[in-house]
């Protein structure tokens, strides 16, 4: 693997997590203001917050796609990460759509998104590890070429 196709693959990633931490953060402040707005018998203030959580996991889910085109040869921690995401997404998605779908906030406490947070945050510290190794061997081939 060349240093430009690590760099396009981590890059893809790293789109792909920025986009999903944004998602997740404001799907839990559409949470909060759902439950305000219930207290307070108000309605719709955190509909915006669900549709730009909702923006957001679109732009997960793209830029996810382009790093599984470009990592489809990848080793273990790619693959460990490319699952850990799925489970993250996913269940975000399911928070997102039982928020929308059903005007509740059970699949917030159904959904286990810490633990998947939590995994999907380790396997993508894995993997940054083994990229910071690959580059390191990709310099060294290339200056051994010199």
């Amino acid at each position: 693997m060349t240093g430009d196709a690590l760099h396009r693959q981590q890059a893809a990633m790293d789109r792909a997590r920025l986009s999903l931490l944004t998602a997740s953060d404001t799907l839990n402040l559409a949470g909060i203001y759902y439950l305000q707005d219930k207290a307070t018998g108000s309605d719709g203030s955190w509909h915006s917050l669900l549709d730009e959580s909702l923006a957001a996991l679109q732009a997960s889910e793209q830029a996810f796609a382009r790093f599984e085109r470009l990592s489809a040869t990848a080793p273990e921690a790619a693959d460990a990460l490319k699952g850990s995401y799925r489970l993250f997404y996913d269940g975000l998605k399911e928070q997102a759509q039982g928020l929308q779908r059903s005007d509740s906030i059970d699949a917030f406490f159904a959904v286990p998104i810490q633990a998947f947070q939590a995994d999907f945050n380790e396997k993508y510290l894995a993997y940054q590890a083994l990229n910071e190794r690959r580059g390191d061997d990709v310099n060294v081939r290339q200056l051994a070429a010199l």
